[in-house]
């Protein structure tokens, strides 16, 4: 009977899917109809599990350490990078190991899947999760996945799950020649995912999905936090004069609102999610914010 809803729910998720730009009938879909998610996000009701949302997993402090992302995402991150039966891929940020579940399903029995988690627990969790669902064969690596994992370079195709501010030089020089990486870009407090390309002596690439991820962490962690009078954590693209961090603290406590103007995009209006990200490229929201069980940042879906 679970495992009829547990079908039933995943049909479901994948015409969600599909109404926002994934064909049903395409490899990515096929993928999410054939993978539990419930194999590797425990203890939540099933119809819960196949909501199109974020599902945090861990927290440190009230501050949201690791999540399973938002379906949605996943799907067009996916159909962006073209996996291909047969082919090498690395992920960057583990997480539940459900993406690497899908990873694995699309490449295939003659392809191989490395996934990396800087958070040991994380990554030892996964790790069995994707055993008891009989992916056994995705090999899962703790370590600071700004480094990639060279063993088992080159890739031909490189999805990394974790907001970067840089292109790490390990992640290039462990793409192959005719490979491809999908990665979400920090600008002005907003990420988007393009799909890159190596071109000459660097990558290039068209086309984005506006996005909202855990900050990379690691030798390759970029941004500036500033923990403000309000409680708040205010994240920027670059190092704040004293005056501009004053500034920030002056507009979120003398306002004299609880919520500080923030707007609260828990919904699943990606349209309205999009529009923030056009602001925050234009300069007008360049800060994120992380405030504990309340919606983390202007401009994100994650709540903790």
């Amino acid at each position: 009977m679970a495992m009829e809803r547990s079908r039933s729910l995943r049909t479901q998720l994948v015409s969600r899917i599909s109404e926002l730009g994934v064909a049903a009938d395409s490899p990515v879909a096929r993928a999410f109809r054939s993978v539990p998610r419930e194999a590797f996000v425990h203890g939540i009701p099933l119809e819960d599990v196949y909501k199109d949302r974020a599902i945090t997993t861990k927290t440190r402090e009230g501050i949201l350490t690791s999540s399973s992302s938002q379906p949605s995402l996943m799907a067009r991150m996916l159909s962006r990078i073209d996996v291909q039966p047969g082919q090498n891929v690395l992920e960057v940020g583990t997480g539940t190991g459900y993406n690497a579940a899908l990873l694995a399903d699309l490449v295939g029995p003659r392809g191989t899947v490395t996934t990396v988690d800087i958070d040991p627990e994380v990554a030892a969790a996964a790790a069995e999760s994707l055993k008891a669902a009989g992916y056994e064969r995705v090999e899962v690596v703790a370590g600071d996945g700004g480094l990639g994992f060279a063993e088992n370079a080159p890739y031909d195709r490189i999805i990394v799950t974790a907001g970067v501010w840089q292109i790490p030089p390990p992640w290039t020089h462990q793409l192959s020649t005719e490979g491809g990486m999908v990665l979400p870009l920090r600008v002005n407090g907003s990420a988007l995912a393009p799909l890159l390309r190596p071109d000459g002596e660097g990558l290039s690439g068209r086309g984005a999905d506006p996005c909202s991820f855990i900050a990379l962490a690691g030798a390759f962690a970029g941004g500036y936090d500033y923990e403000l009078r309000s409680g708040l954590v205010a994240r920027s693209d670059r190092a704040l004069r004293p005056s501009e961090a004053r500034a920030i603290d002056f507009l979120l406590t003398e306002s004299g609102r609880d919520d500080a103007g923030l707007p609260d995009l828990r919904g699943d209006e990606t349209d309205t999610l999009a529009f923030y990200h056009y602001l925050q490229l234009q300069g007008l929201y360049p800060f994120s914010f992380s405030i504990p069980r309340v919606c983390l940042g202007s401009g994100s879906t994650r709540c903790s």
